[in-house]
């Protein structure tokens, strides 16, 4: 499930490890496709949040886990779907999210930045704890599972895909 904490920042700050400090997690994006071109997108360098900046005049929605319109980054700015589940996982909000987010979202405009800086359990480590592997051998890197954010782009399908290690 996508857990989301919006963040618009302009700098990522100091580096360090996946997951509250746990060693050997790392995010890293291995391929956008298709590519979409002029945009930046990558994943922090301590693997909670990914990063998009769209300063072209192109419209980029990121879907949620659920599927649906979550947040939507142009060259004017990042908008928020309001009634996306996706806003209500990880938030510590004590609201719950709405059954149905409804077939339309409602936009609230989040900053006028052209980079959208947000948490997504899709890309992070959640588990309790460090997995199997990496208890028996905590000095190896491992794979622990591929993921994929969708997004639409002037209404075209694109995959951002990575790893977790």
């Amino acid at each position: 499930m996508v857990g989301v904490v919006v963040a618009l920042w302009a700098a990522w700050g100091e580096p360090a490890f996946a997951h509250g400090g746990l060693p050997h997690f790392a995010s890293v994006v291995t391929s956008i496709e298709p590519a979409v071109p002029g945009t930046h997108i990558s994943v922090a360098p301590d693997g909670r949040y990914l990063r998009i900046t769209n300063p072209t005049r192109r419209t980029l929605v990121v879907l949620g886990a659920s599927h649906e319109e979550y947040l939507r980054v142009t060259s004017h700015g990042v908008w928020l779907s309001t009634h996306a589940p996706a806003n209500y996982l990880d938030t510590g909000a004590t609201r719950h999210a709405p059954a149905d987010p409804g077939p339309d979202p409602v936009w609230r405009q989040v900053s006028t930045s052209a980079t959208a800086q947000f948490r997504d359990d899709r890309i992070r480590w959640t588990g309790s704890g460090r997995p199997d592997v990496v208890v028996r051998e905590p000095h190896k890197l491992h794979l622990i599972r591929t993921w994929t954010v969708a997004l639409v782009v002037d209404g075209t399908p694109v995959a951002i895909n990575g790893t977790l290690s």
